[in-house]
């Protein structure tokens, strides 16, 4: 067994053993949506996200900006800042829902009222800390697209509609 297989089954005997799971297959998908970068964190000795079928708007919103801030700091942590400079956000659409309404309700983007409307949020909202080098990061285009691209990502998974835009400064 690899060490995958190996976090994957102690977490389902303990699941099992509180009468949470029926078989193997319900650490994946709705249940649980455990993935690779769910297993990924468990190594790390972090927290992971258990759901029972959904998970609530404010959940949603903290694995996205937690995914995005992992893939930044392991993509550009320690490293130059890339030199191009620009903006990048999430687009949902439609601009309606309980997940755009959390995201109101938190001050969290605004509407889209230009390039085919929706609900925006920023790269800006989303990246809590910018990598081991500091604020200086905060003008790479770079960044700010992987950024929203894996929030976005976290976002369709969850049956969103949500893609990355972004444009050079």
């Amino acid at each position: 067994m690899d060490e995958n297989q190996i976090i994957k089954k102690a977490l389902f005997d303990l699941l099992d053993s509180m009468g949470a799971l029926s078989n193997e297959s319900e650490l994946y998908g709705p249940a649980l949506g455990l993935d690779d970068h769910d297993i990924a964190n468990l190594k790390a000795g972090r927290q992971i996200l258990l759901r029972d079928g959904k998970m609530t708007p404010a959940e949603i919103h903290e694995k996205a900006k937690a995914f995005a801030q992992s893939e930044i700091d392991s993509a550009y942590g320690g490293k130059p800042e890339p030199m191009y400079a620009g903006f990048a956000s999430v687009v949902i659409k439609p601009a309606r829902g309980p997940f755009v309404a959390y995201l109101k309700s938190q001050g969290i983007g605004d509407v889209r009222d230009w390039g085919g409307g929706g609900y925006q949020v920023s790269s800006n909202e989303i990246i809590s800390r910018w990598p081991a080098a500091g604020p200086q990061y905060r003008q790479s285009m770079d960044i700010k697209e992987g950024a929203a691209a894996a929030y976005a990502k976290v976002l369709k998974e969850a049956g969103l509609n949500a893609y990355m835009t972004s444009r050079a400064d």
